[in-house]
């Protein structure tokens, strides 16, 4: 039976009004949260010019044969890290087309078919949103989740990675870590509550979108607003996970074959402003937030062939100077180069 335009018109005045009351029940649950109304000005005042100017690049048009991504990793803080690190390369920075996850994902690869690409992920937007456009997705987060740790940990994405080079020779390997981006691994008191691990993991994949570019979408209004009063503490915990990511990012250098590159899909801010005119502190990450601290992101060629000659770009932690170092290994690197052999042969 086909709807009259009387029906037609009933149905849409049914959905506006439906919409409406939806909306006054969030300003009366929120009235008097001032996070919420920054986020509202935000999404629909501040966003819709900023995206403007995006001059980000396109990941996939660079030269590259292994990109190791580190969610929500900053410039800064990797250049401060890497430093300290016995990790050798050239430290460069890039400007990303997004400012969180999923906005990454569709403005790389929504125009794409990367029949060339292995995509290992620990975070689950991939499976929602690009799943058809690489050649084969590893969705480590299905299969190593850390109920402990309410996150996928760091070894477990280099015995995955590893694994995906030795089953699909001849690929181009994207390696997506979900360091330093939280949950904090060693700072549990930070995190603010028990995640719910798995269910809204699943959530997050099938059929809720990307806007909140976080796979505990329930916690992370809470681990900024705590952000905003610890922010010493909250940046160390953020640095520490990245910490506890670079040993497990240096040993896939050293194994995976060809060139070899660290970055990121966005940064992570921590109240920096949006602008001279404009003093909203930002927090956290949220797409087409286009500030420095979420567009700049590192990128590291690594050459690991060398371990030392260590050369940073002029950026924030190095004040404008040129810093080379000479770095000492951590460990030996005997079963990584005999593993890399190993692959290198089957390409």
């Amino acid at each position: 039976m086909v709807p009259s335009p009387g029906q037609n018109l009933s149905v849409e005045f049914s959905s506006k009004s439906e919409k409406s009351r939806s909306k006054l029940a969030l300003i009366r649950a929120n009235w008097k949260d001032r996070i919420w109304w920054r986020d509202v000005a935000l999404t629909k005042m501040v966003k819709p010019l900023m995206e403007a100017r995006n001059d980000g690049i396109y990941v996939l048009d660079e030269s590259w044969n292994n990109l190791i991504i580190l969610d929500a990793c900053r410039y800064d803080v990797f250049a401060e890290s890497i430093g300290g690190s016995s990790i050798a390369g050239k430290l460069q920075s890039r400007t990303s087309l997004a400012t969180d996850t999923g906005e990454f994902l569709v403005k790389n690869f929504l125009d794409r078919k990367c029949d060339d690409v292995v995509y290992v992920s620990a975070s689950p937007f991939p499976d929602k949103l690009i799943r058809e456009r690489v050649d084969r997705l590893v969705s480590v987060w299905r299969t190593h989740w850390s109920k402990e740790h309410e996150t996928v940990l760091p070894e477990a994405m280099y015995e995955c990675t590893l694994e995906a080079a030795r089953r699909y020779p001849g690929k181009r390997i994207i390696a997506h870590f979900l360091q330093p981006h939280y949950p904090y691994i060693g700072h549990k008191e930070l995190n603010v509550s028990k995640f719910e691990s798995a269910r809204p993991v699943e959530e997050q994949s099938s059929g809720r979108g990307y806007k909140d570019d976080s796979v505990f979408s329930l916690s992370a209004k809470l681990i900024y607003a705590n952000a905003m009063k610890e922010k010493s503490r909250h940046m160390k915990a953020y640095s520490d996970n990245l910490h506890i990511a670079l040993p497990y990012v240096e040993k896939l250098i050293n194994a995976l074959p060809g060139r070899t590159v660290i970055t990121a899909d966005h940064g992570e801010a921590f109240g920096e402003k949006i602008g001279r005119f404009l003093p909203i502190k930002v927090y956290g990450h949220m797409p087409c937030m286009r500030v420095r601290a979420l567009t700049k992101v590192p990128w590291f060629v690594a050459d690991p062939e060398q371990k030392s000659d260590l050369v940073f770009e002029p950026g924030p932690s190095t004040e404008g100077n040129l810093l080379v170092r000479e770095l000492t290994p951590r460990y030996t690197y005997a079963e990584e180069e005999k593993l890399r052999q190993t692959i290198a042969s089957n390409t």
